[in-house]
């Protein structure tokens, strides 16, 4: 239980950051996100983290110079060796989120996605399916004002 507390703890403080930027994110996680150079484009940047005390990875996707919107991504891969569970999460955040089930298109073992709405976009948690069904992805997406 203090596990899935100073996880979630983390994530409320990255909600609240706005605007997300790599400084402020590596701020949080306690690591250094760098560029990804092959991966961004004018459109989006991509920043990287990898071993965090948190999480396995981290990756923020933000508005490059020539992009039309200002939206961000932030991607957690959690740590594999914790389980965080559902209830865990339900306790937290809300016994009723919605549900995003994966589509026929996605591998087997697709995450399943429970989201809740947050200022200005989306908290989504993904859980595996088979097997311990522990948390294995935090993902906010947010459609931030220019």
């Amino acid at each position: 239980m203090e596990d899935a507390l100073s996880l979630f703890t983390l994530v409320d403080r990255l909600v609240a950051v706005r605007p997300l930027t790599a400084t402020s994110t590596a701020r949080l996680v306690g690591k250094a996100l760098l560029p990804v150079v092959g991966e961004s484009t004018d459109r989006t940047l991509i920043y990287v983290a990898r071993g965090t005390p948190e999480f396995e990875r981290v990756e923020l996707r933000v508005a490059g110079p020539r992009s039309s919107n200002n939206d961000q991504l932030l991607i957690l891969e959690v740590d594999g060796s914790r389980c965080l569970k559902l209830d865990d999460m339900r306790r937290h955040y809300g016994p009723s989120p919605e549900t995003g089930v994966p589509s026929p298109h996605q591998p087997a073992d697709a995450p399943l996605y429970f989201r809740y709405p947050v200022k200005g976009g989306t908290l989504s948690f993904g859980f595996a399916q088979r097997g311990e069904e522990c948390l294995k992805s935090v993902v906010l997406d947010i459609a931030a004002a220019k």
